[in-house]
């Protein structure tokens, strides 16, 4: 095993600098004591570890992708801001009482849209929402369907017009009389609305998934009736703003189906995150998803894709993956948050926690083993974090000490071809 793998089958790690055993306690500023039970048996599964250490290689290639100009490419990697505004002389690996840890006091970037790592959770908070949502309306007698839009386009379509375009014709779509009517017929009270992207053969293809709340139950009828209209409604609006005419079968779609006493989107939350929320687990129908486009780099990077990856983090950046309509988060008492809140959020209840210095830290990120750290935390605990953190600070040091000494014996050896081939040419040396 290299020195510097998380263990896998043993509780042991190799011995370097101090032992857990030697370390100070909490309050002397290294490691807080066990806070609650004991949670390493409720440990993350191996895959979901894997899943993770592949999140943070993925921000790794974006970040390098995309470059300095876009906050990925630090995310993860420095120290962020106590609550004075001062940057932390350290930050915490905390497991919390479910066992699953996570880096505290860690500048991150939020975006939904280009970082795999605070993606993912930020798609977990908001897919919570969502469910609070959905389960109140239940609770309310009120009832859901879904709504997907889509357009025509091709490969010569720039994602620049596109995303701007469509959102026009969904703002002429929704001030339209047909759809107030629709809206009354149906007794829509609110939407949450979800922009999703993905490219193939005919390019970029945006389009949207909509969760309709009804106060009354709908019948296939009024359904049918209501498709009809609102795609006769959204081809004229299309057309408006210059976008292709969509087509009958893909253009509009509203689905309800009773099942059990629920409907359509109950049955439709086991795989919510892939679909509303762009889980960077989904895999794209007759394309590409953005994070199919990002693993594809990570295993070779071509011209291609890279200018893709650029192109749909120029047209995303600033713009919100969910939409609820005005007043819909505060009927079902919803807090507003940003995505960059819910980045920062950590959880209520820690069990335990490891202080790690500033100099450890950027160790391990030069190590790029962020994510073993926190396998390390969740296995095994606290001491053996402490200590697989303090063996790749001692790694890492050693690496620098050798890579100084280089330097000194390189300059030395110039400086000695210097003097003698001065010496051959009967110049002085200084």
């Amino acid at each position: 095993m290299n020195s510097l793998d998380a263990p896998s089958n043993t509780r042991k790690l190799p011995q370097a600098g101090r032992s857990a055993d030697s370390r100070p306690q909490a309050g002397n500023g290294r490691s807080a004591p066990a806070l609650g039970k004991d949670t390493k048996s409720a440990a993350a599964p191996a895959a979901v570890r894997r899943f993770r250490q592949r999140r943070y290689e993925l921000m790794r290639v974006s970040g390098e992708v995309l470059g300095h100009s876009y906050r990925v490419a630090k995310c993860s990697k420095h120290l962020g801001k106590g609550e004075g505004g001062q940057i932390r002389d350290h930050v915490h690996v905390k497991r919390d009482i479910h066992g699953h840890a996570h880096w505290s006091g860690v500048s991150v970037c939020g975006s939904v849209w280009t970082c795999p790592v605070c993606s993912t959770k930020i798609q977990r908070s908001r897919r919570d929402e969502v469910k609070k949502a959905l389960r109140t309306h239940r609770l309310n007698g009120g009832y859901a369907l879904l709504a997907n839009f889509t357009f025509s386009h091709s490969r010569f379509d720039k994602l620049s017009d596109l995303i701007p375009a469509f959102a026009k014709a969904q703002s002429l779509l929704k001030g339209s009389r047909a759809y107030k009517n629709i809206k009354a017929d149906l007794g829509l009270i609110g939407t949450i609305k979800a922009t999703e992207l993905t490219h193939g053969d005919n390019g970029w293809h945006p389009h949207t998934h909509e969760i309709w709340f009804l106060s009354e139950k709908p019948t296939k009828a009024q359904i049918a009736q209501a498709e009809t209209k609102l795609y006769e409604a959204w081809v004229k609006r299309c057309e408006a703003v210059g976008l292709g005419s969509p087509s009958r079968k893909h253009g509009v779609k509203l689905v309800y189906n009773e099942i059990e006493g629920s409907d359509a989107v109950g049955a439709y939350l086991a795989k919510w995150g892939d679909e509303l929320t762009g889980s960077i687990s989904k895999k794209a129908t007759g394309g590409r998803s953005p994070w199919q486009i990002l693993e594809s780099l990570s295993q070779g990077w071509t011209p291609k894709d890279s200018a893709l990856w650029k192109e749909y983090a120029e047209h995303t950046k600033g713009r919100a993956m969910l939409y609820w309509s005005p007043g819909l988060k505060d009927w079902f008492e919803i807090d507003e948050k940003t995505d960059q809140e819910l980045a920062d959020a950590e959880p209520p209840e820690v069990a335990d926690q490891v202080q790690v210095t500033r100099a450890e830290f950027y160790a391990v990120c030069r190590a790029r083993l962020q994510a073993q750290v926190l396998d390390v935390m969740e296995q095994f605990g606290p001491d053996a974090c402490l200590e697989f953190v303090q063996q790749i600070h001692k790694a890492d040091s050693d690496k620098r000490w050798q890579i100084e000494q280089e330097k000194r014996r390189l300059a030395a050896d110039i400086a000695a071809q210097t003097r003698r081939r001065m010496r051959e040419m009967g110049l002085a040396w200084r």
